[in-house]
């Protein structure tokens, strides 16, 4: 829902990163008319760990693999209505931390690239210590 947005801010250049699978065909559709490109990882401090990404009950658009907090979701979101608001559950993934993520995808390295979209999952200290460490460079 934010791709206009950004692309009238930073153009097309820009990368979507989703941590959930099961959302990745709705994000693409959403951002390939701006031009821009869809990752799906689960982006950690280290790579090759397995972690529960904790599904949410507002239709998954939340979720957390720090912790499991689908009940608390539940609640708050009870009162909503929102559609199919009450799945819930985990999925299992595979981590992937920066170092790892640029070796197959370099061109998230290139001067030129201008914006990252990153769903962190709640996980924003873990992803930021892991890509300080990697690219102490990093812009």
């Amino acid at each position: 829902q934010e791709a206009a947005w950004y692309a009238t801010r930073v153009g097309s250049n820009v990368a979507w990163m989703e941590c959930n699978p099961q959302l990745m065909p709705s994000l693409q559709a959403n951002v390939a008319p701006f031009g821009h490109k869809c990752l799906q990882a689960c982006l950690w401090n280290k790579a090759g760990e397995r972690r529960q990404l904790h599904l949410s009950s507002n239709d998954n658009q939340s979720a957390s693999v720090v912790g499991n907090m689908t009940e608390q979701c539940r609640n708050k979101w009870a009162g909503m209505n929102l559609a199919g608001s009450e799945q819930s559950g985990c999925v299992e993934l595979i981590t992937a931390d920066w170092y790892t993520l640029t070796a197959q995808q370099p061109w998230l390295l290139h001067p030129s690239f201008n914006f990252l979209v990153l769903d962190t999952q709640g996980a924003e200290y873990e992803i930021l210590e892991g890509m300080i460490r990697c690219s102490p460079g990093l812009r």
